[in-house]
């Protein structure tokens, strides 16, 4: 809903709802704390997912660093790609090499490798 907001210009009442929606999160993570204190199999399964749900609405939209864009995908960052339709796209860049000359119809695939720079995650033009 915020995002509807933010495109009609109703700014206020998005903020609003963003803030709601910041202090529900804020009371389930807090609910979640409070029922695995102590549950060592409950700590090791929620750990990660809690750190990742505590860093989402602290992080701003100019923030330079790491963001968190799916909890269920925390590796994903923005890829600028400079496209007008698709200006960016979240996702990990992945090279692959195939090779060059071969037999007609036949291509090898010889590897690939994913890029990932931490230091900058949202690429530049």
């Amino acid at each position: 809903m915020v995002g509807r907001y933010t495109h009609a210009h109703q700014f206020n009442r998005a903020r609003r709802k963003f803030a709601f929606l910041r202090t529900r999160l804020g009371r389930v993570i807090h609910d979640i704390r409070r029922k695995i204190d102590g549950d060592p199999v409950g700590e090791q399964r929620l750990g990660a997912l809690l750190d990742l749900a505590v860093r989402v609405p602290h992080q701003d939209h100019r923030q330079r660093g790491r963001k968190v864009y799916a909890l269920h995908a925390p590796e994903a960052e923005c890829i600028g790609k400079g496209k007008a339709r698709r200006p960016y796209e979240f996702g990990c860049k992945l090279h692959e090499g195939v090779q060059v000359h071969s037999v007609v119809g036949h291509r090898w695939f010889l590897g690939c490798v994913v890029c990932r720079n931490p230091t900058l995650p949202a690429d530049r033009r």
